[in-house]
């Protein structure tokens, strides 16, 4: 891994890249990195995905979401991580799981998929927004995965609905509802379900992960006491984070590609 590597997935984490070597332990007891894989799956589901169907998981973490796929559904799962440590994690997960013969984790850079990983009926991207650029290039590159027909899940965060301006006309923000589903739909394809996460609900599910992340990260601190103070106060930057004003809103997007070459 090259130091630019190194520095990309500490920043995704919002950790020090001294922290690197420890985040797969730091993060071994949170129910996932990102969005809950329950919703993965409701909107797998709602997709028509089943036993059988070849599944992408990009930027997958420590494999959350694709065992979840695998377990509820049945599919085949390919998941990709620039990580070698959480690759690890998910493979131990899956063996753990029994869904070794369903899930198959890789180390890669997502911006730079091989060959191989095309024409599978379903593909989620959650969690890692920025990796291949903007909404518009995200889905660009996700329909390069994803055959004619199939779906793709994609997470973001959507601004909080702003109150209106003495002119009647609220504030423009690309990030809004509308802008984002312009962006996503430029290529044809169509949304057919989205789920957003309330704050409150994302707020407890910070909470209880950041807690989890303490109590490991008390353990290394004892283990490792060079980084003691990067351990400790990487929970409580979590803490802060999560106590900040609430100004967007999660978002999970289901997309049927067009059957329309574009």
């Amino acid at each position: 891994m090259t130091g630019r590597e190194a520095d990309r997935i500490a920043a995704s984490f919002e950790a020090d890249p001294a922290l690197l070597p420890h985040l797969p332990y730091l993060f071994q007891d949170l129910p996932s990195l990102g969005c809950s894989p329950a919703h993965i799956v409701a909107l797998a589901r709602r997709a028509g995905a089943r036993a059988g169907n070849r599944v992408a998981d990009l930027c997958c973490g420590k494999g959350d979401s694709a065992i979840a796929l695998a377990r509820e559904l049945r599919c085949g799962v390919v998941g990709v991580d620039l990580s070698a440590g959480l690759i690890a994690l998910a493979r131990q997960q899956a063996g753990r799981s029994g869904l070794e013969d369903l899930c198959r984790f890789e180390v890669g850079d997502v911006r730079l998929l091989p060959p191989h990983l095309t024409g599978f009926d379903g593909v989620v991207f959650a969690a890692a927004s920025p990796a291949l650029g903007t909404l518009r290039e995200t889905v660009a590159r996700l329909r390069d995965i994803v055959r004619p027909g199939g779906w793709m899940i994609i997470e973001d965060g959507v601004a909080a609905a702003r109150p209106k301006r003495a002119t009647g006309r609220r504030d423009r923000d690309a990030s809004s509802h509308t802008n984002i589903i312009r962006e996503i739909t430029t290529c044809g394809d169509s949304v057919e379900a989205e789920i957003l996460v309330p704050s409150a609900q994302r707020r407890r599910r910070h909470a209880a992960n950041t807690a989890a992340i303490r109590r490991r990260a008390l353990e290394l601190a004892r283990r490792f006491p060079e980084v003691a103070d990067l351990l400790l106060s990487y929970p409580e930057r979590q803490a802060q984070r999560n106590h900040a004003p609430d100004r967007r809103i999660s978002a999970l997007w289901l997309l049927r590609r067009s059957q329309v070459a574009s």
